[in-house]
C-alpha cells in the first residue's frame, strides 16, 4: 500500500490520541494508516511524544500564570489609580511603566 508521508507533527497528533484513550483501531481507520504503521511510529517516536506532552503541560501552566499575573497587574493598577486620584497627584497612564523614581514622586 502506498501511504502518503506524514510530518512529525501529524504523527505526534495521531499518537497522542492513544494517550487520550482512543482505540488503536479507531485511530488507524480515521488516520488512514495500517495498525503496524501505528505501532512502528509509537515505538519510534515514544520519546518525542513524551517531550511534546511535557512541553504542552508547561505551556498551559505558563499561560495560566500569565493570566493570573495580568489580572493581578490590572487590579494593582486600578488600586494605584484610585489611591492617587484621592490624593490629587498626577496619574500615570495605564501603558506607562512606573519606575522607582515615579513611585517616589507620587508616594503618599
Amino acid at each position: 500500500m502506498n501511504e502518503r508521508r506524514r510530518t512529525l507533527g501529524q504523527i505526534i497528533l495521531i499518537l497522542e490520541k492513544r494517550l487520550n484513550g482512543t482505540k488503536v483501531k479507531d485511530i488507524c481507520i480515521k488516520a488512514g494508516i495500517n495498525i503496524a504503521t501505528f505501532y512502528r511510529w509509537e515505538k519510534q517516536y515514544r520519546d518525542v511524544v513524551q517531550e511534546y506532552l511535557e512541553i504542552k503541560r508547561e505551556n498551559e501552566r505558563l499561560r495560566k500564570m500569565f493570566i493570573d499575573l495580568s489580572v493581578m497587574h490590572d487590579t494593582l493598577h486600578e488600586t494605584l489609580v484610585s489611591v492617587l486620584s484621592e490624593t490629587q497627584k498626577p496619574l500615570p497612564s495605564h501603558n506607562q511603566h512606573l519606575t522607582l523614581e515615579s513611585y517616589e514622586r507620587i508616594a503618599i
